[in-house]
């Protein structure tokens, strides 16, 4: 579905939109589900890399954000209660080049 922007699929076919309208129910209707039994998306809204919860798969310059902090979701990851089905993949922000780095570089 993020594949196909909006305005691409207002100016689809019927046919294309019942499609779309079908996946989008599916999705809904797989997510309620999962949900009942307790399976929930994590939340990365707070943007605090947790490595309990979260893979780093790379460093991306940091957009204004703090070192460390999650810059992108890249795949969802999911939880059961208190149990880790699947660790969010997300990239997080590198350290700008020109802070301190916490090493003495004199000789």
């Amino acid at each position: 579905m993020a594949a196909c922007p909006k305005d691409l699929r207002d100016a689809a076919d019927p046919q294309v939109k019942a499609v779309i309208d079908g996946v989008e129910a599916t999705e809904r209707q797989l997510l309620g589900t999962l949900e009942q039994y307790g399976v929930k998306m994590i939340d990365t809204s707070d943007s605090k890399f947790d490595p309990n919860r979260h893979q780093a798969i790379a460093e991306v310059p940091g957009e204004g954000k703090p070192p460390g902090a999650i810059v992108n979701v890249v795949q969802t990851g999911y939880m059961i209660g208190e149990r880790l089905l699947r660790p969010a993949m997300v990239t997080v922000a590198r350290k700008e080049n020109g802070a301190p780095t916490g090493v003495d570089t004199k000789v």
